[in-house]
């Protein structure tokens, strides 16, 4: 015989559905608005070996010896078409936009619009510079700092006429010391061609800087063969924006 007390406890009955109180709905309601307020996001990683994210400074001459039509139908115009290239096949890749003459100035910071860069490209003119001469030595220290932050090596590419002979230490010591590689692509030929100024009157215009051994360039008009050096990098190593080669 069983005790009749202890006969509720021997029964299996069904569970009873557990309804959704007015607390639990609340509860729930709380713990949307505190995942809302903190913003959470996803989004899918792009894969590190198969997205080139290296960064790409260029740097273009605006001096007035850029105006040479040496190169058909200018250094300049030449220059910004070459750049306009280069801008077409780094779809998605970061591209940064200096300028410079006697001095150096920011166009653009890094950016994966190459549509943005385009425009820019292409609207400047020798004109808007506000100093005369040439400082590529301050061009390079500009893209130096354009790409301090930056975690991957970058590349800065010059798109000049030459370097002037007052910047050639810095750019030796820069190549030396720096993770950052330096490409220069040589607008003009060995035969240079007269300056236009602003009175009228034109002067002589050569290639400069490309006399030295560890100088080299890429000709975009005959002009003589130069020496590879370290400084020298394929086109497509630069279009696509890689680090430093070894």
């Amino acid at each position: 015989m069983i005790a009749p007390h202890l006969l509720d406890h021997l029964f299996v009955r069904p569970k009873e559905r557990t309804k959704l109180r007015p607390i639990h709905l609340f509860g729930i309601a709380m713990l949307l608005a505190v995942l809302m307020a903190a913003g959470p996001s996803w989004r899918r990683e792009p894969p590190p070996f198969t997205v080139d994210t290296a960064p790409l400074i260029l740097a273009l001459d605006l001096s007035r010896s850029m105006l040479v039509k040496d190169v058909q139908p200018s250094r300049l115009e030449r220059a910004q078409q070459k750049a306009r290239d280069i801008l077409d096949t780094r779809q998605g890749a970061r591209t940064g936009l200096l300028v410079y003459a006697g001095t150096a100035h920011l166009v653009l910071p890094l950016t994966d619009d190459p549509s943005v860069l385009d425009t820019y490209v292409t609207a400047l003119e020798a004109s808007v510079m506000p100093v005369p001469g040439k400082d590529s030595a301050a061009a390079l220290r500009l893209a130096q700092r354009m790409l301090a932050d930056e975690q991957t090596p970058g590349t800065m590419l010059f798109l000049t006429g030459g370097i002037e002979p007052a910047a050639v230490e810095t750019f030796e010591s820069f190549s030396r010391e720096q993770r950052d590689q330096i490409a220069v692509l040589a607008v003009a030929t060995a035969g240079g061609g007269a300056v236009p100024f602003e009175n009228g009157r034109t002067g002589p215009a050569r290639s400069t800087g490309w006399t030295g051994r560890r100088w080299s360039s890429w000709n975009v008009a005959p002009a003589p063969t130069l020496p590879a050096s370290r400084w020298m990098t394929p086109t497509s190593s630069v279009s696509r924006g890689r680090s430093r080669a070894t």
